[in-house]
């Protein structure tokens, strides 16, 4: 109740007597977000408070930080998508170093969505192929606006009530991208560590974050690439009951034997390695190799990945199996008659999670694999 109190308060010294709080949907760092009620327009919105401090080094004259003005930025330059939330109005407070983004507002989270009874008892492989088309149209339209979200995670794709639209939100780390292979560097510190893809893992392991998930201020090349790594992740986490295990993530970090750290990168890293296939564990081998030699943590003279990535973790990581193949099994044997729709997540499913970013698909290429031809063009 004082969070909505103080949030309330808020709003009216900005001038906003029309927005009645409802409730509380989620907090960050420096952002919370809110159900409010429009009385102007007698509508449900939802509101995310942007609160930060004055940067008096910053390039722009109010003072206000370069990650809030990327946000807002970002929201104005996407255009309307079916599949997007999309931001309805800005309300700057400057003089109390506050800013107010006024949102549709939707039913609910996917990570909320995957635990209904609407979804688990009618969980098929078509609904899922549904979700995940959905999904992929709201990225391809980011990724064809050279935006990458850097933070697609089941609790930041909404879902509304009676299981039907999806559409991305949160675009607190988004930004401009470029091609990988430009000069462009990024911030490593970017995607909820469930949804990582393994570039990032291993830039932070070998820049000397691996032992936690502290701030590193390690840089790298990557681009959009890094977002399917996400969906991919996603796409596991729907197809993961099948198992009937209490796993909610497909790449879990916990369930490996860094116990003193359970989220952390180096066990993260671990846990993908464990999980994907042969060919997918030799490739992780070589770029972890080719990283730390390009890092400049390792001599080029006579460097054997496997060697490397043996030290790395200080002895040897078993070859486990196959969690894909797996999943592919059970979903034949306990629903044969979905195979055309699980042919189709199958072929996608693997391409997602290439630990190559240079050969993982991109959003594009998902839907025209997925059967869906006339929705890919924008």
């Amino acid at each position: 109740m004082k969070s909505l109190e103080k949030f309330s308060c808020a709003l009216r010294d900005a001038g906003c007597h029309y927005y009645t709080p409802i409730r509380k949907l989620g907090s960050g760092s420096f952002a919370k977000v809110y159900l409010v009620h429009d009385d102007t327009r007698s509508r449900q919105v939802a509101i995310k408070h942007l609160f930060y401090k004055v940067n008096n080094d910053d390039d722009n004259d109010e003072g206000v930080p370069s990650w809030v003005i990327r946000e807002i930025a970002i929201h104005k330059n996407i255009k309307s998508h079916p599949h997007i939330i999309p931001l309805l109005r800005l309300i700057l407070d400057l003089e109390r170093h506050q800013c107010f983004l006024v949102m549709e507002a939707a039913g609910m989270s996917l990570e909320t969505f995957l635990q209904t009874d609407t979804f688990l008892m009618s969980w098929q492989t078509q609904r899922i192929q549904q979700l995940l088309v959905e999904l992929l149209l709201g990225v391809q339209h980011l990724h064809c606006n050279n935006i990458v979200h850097r933070d697609l995670t089941p609790a930041n794709i909404l879902v509304d009530n009676d299981g039907g639209r999806v559409r991305i939100a949160d675009f607190g780390l988004s930004r401009s991208a470029f091609p990988v292979d430009t000069d462009s560097k990024y911030t490593n510190k970017v995607v909820a560590l469930l949804y990582r893809a393994p570039e990032l893992l291993i830039h932070k392991i070998l820049d000397g974050g691996g032992s936690g998930d502290e701030a590193s201020s390690n840089k790298s090349h990557y681009s959009t690439e890094i977002d399917m790594w996400s969906v991919g992740c996603i796409l596991g986490e729907m197809l993961l009951p099948i198992q009937q295990t209490e796993d909610t993530a497909f790449f879990n970090g916990k369930d490996t034997a860094y116990v003193e750290n359970p989220l952390s990168t180096k066990a993260q890293l671990k846990c993908i390695y464990t999980t994907l296939s042969v060919q997918e564990q030799q490739c992780l081998r070589r770029r972890t190799a080719t990283t730390a030699m390009l890092m400049g943590r390792v001599a080029p003279i006579h460097l054997k990945a496997t060697d490397y990535f043996t030290r790395l973790f200080e002895s040897e990581v078993s070859l486990w199996r196959d969690k894909i193949a797996t999943i592919r099994r059970k979903w034949i044997n306990q629903a044969p008659r979905q195979q055309p729709s699980l042919d189709k997540l199958m072929e996608v499913f693997p391409l997602l999670l290439r630990c190559d970013p240079r050969a993982r698909v991109n959003a594009r290429d998902a839907l025209t694999r997925m059967g869906e031809n006339q929705q890919v063009n924008e």
